[in-house]
């Protein structure tokens, strides 16, 4: 992986301005003619990254052109709606195949207002139950965050057992 910036992007902003809670649908069809797996990501955001909502999928080597879909909503007014794409891998053997990208504004799916939605064309569907808790001490009991770590200039305590943080100024 070369040092510094490690990805690429297309973009578009709309120019058009949003109400916040606005219900926004996007799809794309994505396919890759390079060998390698590759992953992209794509971002719906005010131009001004003030506000976002990001989805990451997976292309295997050499997969087909499919279509993948982000359902998300805007939590405070927008100036200029924008979709980016994001290229996280370097080519080898061939590229990324980007087509038929759409945004569209407005009340496309129950509860799309409520998340973020991801929809990958290739995941297998939901189903069964859960298997086993996969992490320890999420509930941050016993007065320590272990065996949770943290990363980067982060200020922490632990309050009535709620882990709160946030980011200082500086690097990284």
């Amino acid at each position: 992986r070369p040092a510094g910036n490690t990805q690429g992007v297309i973009f578009q902003p709309t120019g058009v301005a949003l109400p916040a809670f606005t219900v926004l649908s996007a799809s794309l069809s994505m396919a890759n003619t390079d060998p390698g797996r590759k992953r992209f990501s794509v971002l719906i955001h005010d131009a001004d990254f003030g506000d976002l909502s990001v989805c990451t999928f997976w292309l295997d080597g050499a997969a087909p052109a499919r279509t993948y879909v982000m359902r998300t909503h805007t939590t405070r007014a927008w100036a200029n709606a924008t979709i980016s794409i994001y290229a996280a891998n370097v080519g080898v053997g061939g590229f990324y195949q980007l087509d038929n990208v759409s945004m569209f504004s407005g009340p496309l799916a129950p509860g799309s207002t409520e998340m973020t939605q991801c929809i990958d064309p290739v995941a297998a569907p939901a189903g069964g139950s859960l298997g086993a808790e996969l992490l320890v001490n999420g509930g941050f009991g016993g007065g320590t965050i272990s065996p949770w770590g943290t990363f980067g200039n982060i200020q922490s305590q632990l309050t009535g057992g709620v882990f709160e943080f946030f980011k200082l100024a500086g690097l990284p």
